[in-house]
């Protein structure tokens, strides 16, 4: 499957990436999110009835809350993505959507829902209306998750919450045994 794909790689600049991936250990990708976030508060907008906040003053916390939540950053809004599949590796186009958030709980409840993709992020701004004062937010995204995927996530998530569970339980299970009979405890303590 490799050999293939390794004689026919054309060597290519960094500047030819397009989705960046976020982790703990790399930050590059937040610093090419803040640039995309930058330039599009600095796109001139006649439309007066709309003013974006600058990004200094509240991305920061929205990362804070939803970084975990992303798995990458893309520099452009249409982007191509090598996976392999059925032992073939196949090049993939994405193009980014919009969606429009009027409350923190509305963006609450998306990150939620997403939780078990493949999140890329574009871009995201926070507006205001001035003949509301309303808030809102917009994000430019694109799950690259395949239908598999998001299945094995739930499936792993499942699978680790009942374990968790499963010891919780039985942690209970063993204190309460415990605490019916604190005298024979006091015994099985002394001959241990």
């Amino acid at each position: 499957m490799f050999g293939d794909f390794v004689n026919n790689v054309k060597l290519t600049s960094k500047l030819e990436l397009s989705i960046y991936p976020i982790s703990e250990f790399n930050l590059e990708a937040i610093k090419y999110l803040v640039e995309n976030c930058e330039r599009c508060n600095d796109i001139p907008n006649p439309n007066v009835s709309l003013a974006t906040f600058n990004t200094s003053l509240w991305l920061g916390d929205f990362l804070d809350k939803y970084w975990d939540k992303i798995s990458y950053v893309c520099t452009t809004p249409i982007f191509n993505v090598l996976k392999a599949e059925n032992n073939e590796i196949v090049m993939k186009s994405y193009a980014v959507e919009s969606k429009v958030f009027n409350t923190e709980e509305e963006i609450e409840k998306f990150f939620e829902e997403v939780e078990w993709g493949e999140f890329v992020i574009f871009t995201v701004t926070k507006s205001v209306d001035l003949s509301t004062m309303k808030t809102f937010y917009n994000i430019r995204y694109a799950d690259i998750a395949e239908q598999y995927e998001v299945r094995d996530n739930k499936l792993k998530s499942i699978l680790e919450y009942n374990n968790v569970k499963s010891k919780v339980s039985n942690s209970k299970e063993i204190e309460i045994f415990f605490e019916e009979d604190d005298e024979e405890d006091d015994d099985l303590f002394n001959l241990l």
